[in-house]
């Protein structure tokens, strides 16, 4: 998740990113149990979290960052673990539909973007 910047954004770190670079503007969150993972990211992304860390960031306006130390601080709810599985799953899905409809938005922006210079420059004629 971010220390830096804006609080609260978290990410889930698969296999396909295991070699990316980890830098100091990030903090890394490892569950005991890892089937509380999607739980633990959806818990993590929350605005209501963002909220919280951001009330407790240290540093000049530009540059705010929680350390360790606040993280650790954080009430997490833990509900039964098979609920936790049941809300992580149930918002994984939601958050795929989410990357399923921005990837639909960007092939359709980068399509109008073609286009609108296809068709301004005269390479192509609009039809009614």
């Amino acid at each position: 998740m971010t220390r830096t910047g804006t609080m609260g954004r978290a990410a889930l770190v698969t296999e396909h990113e295991h070699q990316w670079l980890y830098n100091s503007h990030l903090l890394r969150v490892r569950p005991h149990d890892l089937t509380q993972t999607p739980y633990l990211v959806a818990y993590l992304a929350r605005r209501a979290t963002a909220d919280w860390l951001e009330r407790r960031a240290v540093g000049t306006t530009g540059m705010r960052s929680i350390t360790v130390r606040t993280l650790s601080d954080l009430p997490v709810m833990l509900p039964p673990l098979d609920k936790q599985r049941e809300i992580g799953a149930a918002l994984a899905a939601v958050d795929e539909k989410i990357r399923a409809h921005e990837e639909i938005v960007r092939t359709t922006s980068a399509l109008r973007d073609t286009l609108s210079d296809l068709l301004m420059s005269g390479r192509l004629q609009a039809r009614p």
